[in-house]
């Protein structure tokens, strides 16, 4: 089991690096600190990428880092800018959380507000989250805030 894990491990960092070579791609890019995190899950501090579908659809890239959890993330949002900065939207991820003896998939549903800054380039972000960990399910915040450039 251990050399799938490593296999796997092996796969999404290269999935990861071929996302950030075509950065030029993708709509928004951002950093984040907090707690938790729609687009980098369980994390303290990630990285993100993001492409609009359309108007209310966006799907996302994320990696982050919680301590010996290092979690890389896909999934997509119903997400639609405000005219007032406030919006909020539900969302699904899957993350590949990477420990220091194991990974694990781990399916993510929650519900996000997020504030604009005035400087338009940072967001707050505040929510709950639900996901299936391998010991059971979980809950846990969001409390974030995200520099994108």
């Amino acid at each position: 089991m251990p050399a799938l894990n490593q296999s796997v491990t092996k796969h999404l960092t290269l999935l990861l690096f071929i996302g950030l070579a075509w950065g030029q791609f993708f709509d928004s890019k951002g950093i984040s600190f907090g707690i938790g995190d729609t687009e980098t899950g369980i994390s303290l501090v990630g990285f993100n990428l993001s492409k609009n579908l359309d108007d209310n659809y966006t799907i996302f890239f994320g990696a982050g880092s919680f301590i010996y959890v290092n979690p890389i993330c896909i999934g997509i949002r119903n997400y639609k800018e405000s005219e007032t900065g406030k919006s909020s939207y539900p969302f699904f991820s899957i993350q590949y959380s990477i420990s220091s003896t194991s990974g694990y998939f781990i399916p993510t549903f929650g519900l996000v507000t997020e504030r604009i800054l005035n400087s338009n380039s940072g967001k707050l972000k505040a929510g709950l989250m639900t996901f299936l960990a391998p010991n059971g399910v979980g809950v846990g915040p969001i409390l974030r805030f995200e520099k994108n450039f």
